[in-house]
């Protein structure tokens, strides 16, 4: 039993040293240890990039807490736009970074169901 979910978008990490990419190599493998492919992470002249194209068989909270780890790691870079969308047809969102913050974007509600999920200056929310 479980329920899929598609996720298609990137993360930029500029500026960051082979070290931080050590790092986030290591919170990839942690996290999804089965990813396959399905998360790349590219390197050129001006940092890093993470490229997630999936389909997973779990619940957003669990790649919300991804995503707020690679946040956590690298407040000061980390910005990009992540699309989500489950089996039903309700069921499409989005997790936007930037600014230190992982923000929940729920496309039924795009104004209105907004929330942060991690503020790397406020210290821990959700996780």
């Amino acid at each position: 039993m479980g329920y899929y979910t598609d996720f298609n978008g990137s993360i930029d990490l500029p500026g960051l040293s082979e070290k931080d990419g050590k790092h986030l190599r290591n919170i990839v493998r942690r996290r999804f240890p089965d990813s396959s492919g399905e998360i790349r992470i590219e390197q050129d002249k001006d940092g890093y990039r993470l490229e997630i194209f999936a389909n997973w068989k779990n619940y957003h909270e669990e790649f919300q807490r991804f995503v707020m780890a690679i946040v956590r790691a690298f407040p000061k870079c980390a910005s990009g736009w992540i699309d989500a969308s489950g089996e039903e047809r309700d069921d499409s969102w989005a997790l936007e970074v930037g600014e230190g913050k992982v923000m929940f974007i729920g496309f039924e509600r795009v104004a209105k169901d907004r929330a942060v999920y991690f503020d790397a200056k406020g210290g821990r929310h959700h996780d």
